[in-house]
């Protein structure tokens, strides 16, 4: 995974159901270290040589935020959007750490 591949996660407080159609966040976190993060970037082996990609970030939190969504970019800001995710909310508070680990497989 290298180039102006999606590495940027990103992560948000929106709670609308996730859609073919969306193309940002619903709402999506820039304050308390929640602010979209570059991941680390590797390319794994699920069932044939190199068909998983994964991208993992790490998010230092300072503030309380109530996580709901994430989303996979291509750029630190705006950018195309390749996946979105929302879950039930978790409660972040000021010392916490966030691992987001996203995990792409391709398959014939």
């Amino acid at each position: 995974v290298s180039g102006d591949a999606f590495k940027y996660i990103a992560i948000g407080e929106g709670v609308a159901p996730a859609t073919a159609d969306d193309l940002t966040l619903q709402d999506e976190v820039t304050f308390g270290g929640g602010q979209r993060t570059l991941g680390t970037a590797s390319v794994a082996t699920t069932l044939i040589a190199d068909d998983t990609a994964e991208v993992e970030a790490t998010f230092a939190i300072t503030a309380t935020i109530d996580l709901s969504e994430i989303g996979l970019f291509d750029a630190a800001a705006a950018g195309i959007m390749a996946a979105r995710r929302v879950f039930a909310t978790i409660s972040l508070v000021s010392t916490d750490t966030l691992v987001v680990t996203w995990t792409l497989q391709v398959q014939a």
